[in-house]
């Protein structure tokens, strides 16, 4: 009796989990879509692949929920919480400046990363609770393209940082920019040899 009392309340735990990340990230989508400004470049496809990958993945995972958790209060959830979602998404951008693009940017990428936690979150409650499930395995494939998105979008910061700088003022040249990325790219190569011998 209490295995299934506690195998209930995990469900309802992981079911929480579940409708707050795909009304996260719906919000993140309706954020990523309705801003007209996209800087140029290397910048501008990832920006792109993240709004196909948000796409693919809230797919994927409302048409996981509608069978997973058919019944239940998922629908009212997600409706509830993705106005919250939304609302912090696009009032993030709401407050930009004279650095358009880098603040876009930025936005995306903080958004990102918030997206990448959530999906390890759940996928942590997922695998302790129920091993290597059918969400287990969504959610792993689509944490391994959120991070290599975060990789990319950290490797161009420097150089959507100093393109935007330059059409106000001159001097900082595609050189710096490199050099920049080369530092910012030792110090996650650093951190995570420093991580794994913790």
């Amino acid at each position: 009796m209490n295995d299934t009392i506690e195998k209930t309340n995990t469900e309802e735990i992981i079911k929480g989990y579940f409708g707050d990340l795909l009304a996260f990230m719906k919000g993140q989508l309706v954020a990523a879509n309705s801003d007209g400004s996209v800087p140029q470049g290397e910048a501008s496809t990832i920006l792109a692949r993240i709004r196909v990958l948000l796409r693919n993945c809230v797919d994927e995972l409302e048409h996981y929920g509608e069978k997973r958790f058919e019944g239940g209060n998922l629908s009212a959830k997600v409706k509830e919480t993705v106005a919250k979602a939304t609302g912090w998404a696009i009032g993030s951008a709401e407050h930009i400046g004279s650095h358009r693009d880098c603040q876009v940017f930025r936005d995306q990428y903080l958004l990102l990363n918030s997206t990448s936690t959530g999906c390890a979150m759940l996928y942590t409650i997922e695998f302790a609770a129920n091993g290597d499930s059918e969400l287990a395995g969504i959610l792993l494939r689509h944490l391994r393209e959120w991070n290599t998105l975060i990789l990319d979008a950290n490797r161009i910061l420097p150089e959507v940082v100093l393109g935007e700088m330059n059409r106000e003022e001159d001097g900082f040249g595609q050189e710096q920019a490199a050099t920049i990325s080369r530092a910012l790219q030792d110090t996650w190569k650093e951190s995570r040899e420093r991580s794994s011998v913790a």
